[in-house]
């Protein structure tokens, strides 16, 4: 019987096997966890490193275009041509916007030959999406919170021309299908402008207002960050405000070097009506 009852049981675990077993189940499912986890950080962490890129090569891109080809009038006393730049302050830091007139052409099929276009950079919330928003990764999420995301908006449309009386109109009801509009989520901008007369940067500039352009344009911008690379680089002691991720400055050469305010007449844009009872010495011209 004794040979029997040892027979019966004798192919079962021990309780010591069953937690061996059960502790190298779980070493190995910790193993395999930690290797997924790493290759999901990696993942993501190329891909936020490939988005800053994309992001900064757009911005860098767009601005050497468009800031290279600045057009105003000879007087810049023409308020369709104005160049305008408002310093703000947004959720996340300065939230600067500028606008002015390029003469470079529109993009797209429908551009006409010679169209110039205004062009408007500017900082936006992210209350509404829009077709043209970049991205859609990880990182578009503000380090604030989404409800704080922002976005540098670029708009390209056409200089429509109104009105002698309105001078100039924004309105593209009929021209929709032209305007070109983008988003890139960022932090802040921050832009200044030089002023020769006091040989220093300052934050805003209305061309019609100071009768000339500035000698230069420079744009400070930080993009989107996600709260782990901003806990990361607090960490480290990175203070973000000292690292922006594009810093560029733009001269322009049609007012680099002017020392002198006078107001210069352009005749291309002004008519003789224009002129009449003005105080302008025409030096004997019959115009």
């Amino acid at each position: 019987m004794t040979h029997g009852y040892n027979e019966k049981y004798r192919h079962g675990f021990t309780l010591l096997e069953v937690l061996i077993a059960v502790t190298i189940l779980v070493m190995m499912t910790g193993m395999v966890y930690a290797s997924l986890s790493a290759v999901v950080n990696a993942t993501t962490a190329a891909r936020e490193t490939a988005e800053h890129l994309r992001y900064r090569q757009y911005i860098t891109r767009n601005l050497n275009e468009n800031m290279t080809a600045i057009y105003a009038d000879a007087g810049v006393t023409r308020t369709p041509y104005t160049l305008e730049g408002i310093d703000e302050e947004g959720p996340l830091g300065p939230a600067d916007s500028l606008s002015f007139v390029s003469s470079l052409p529109m993009p797209g099929a429908l551009a006409l030959p010679g169209m110039m276009k205004r062009v408007t950079y500017e900082v936006v919330d992210a209350s509404s999406e829009e077709e043209g928003t970049f991205g859609g990764l990880s990182i578009d999420q503000g380090a604030a919170g989404e409800k704080n995301q922002v976005f540098l908006q670029i708009t390209e449309a056409p200089l429509i021309l109104g009105e002698p009386t309105d001078d100039y109109t924004t309105s593209y009801e009929n021209v929709d299908e032209t305007i070109r509009q983008r988003r890139v989520p960022i932090r802040s901008m921050d832009i200044h402008y030089y002023d020769f007369s006091t040989e220093d940067w300052v934050d805003e500039w209305n061309s019609i207002d100071e009768l000339r352009m500035p000698w230069a344009i420079r744009f400070i911008i930080h993009l989107a960050r996600t709260d782990e690379v901003l806990d990361e680089e607090f960490a480290s002691g990175m203070n973000v405000g000292d690292a922006p991720d594009i810093d560029l400055s733009f001269t322009l050469p049609m007012s680099a070097g002017t020392l002198e305010d006078s107001v210069f007449y352009d005749f291309n844009h002004y008519s003789t009506s224009d002129l009449e009872g003005s105080e302008l010495d025409l030096g004997g011209l019959n115009l």
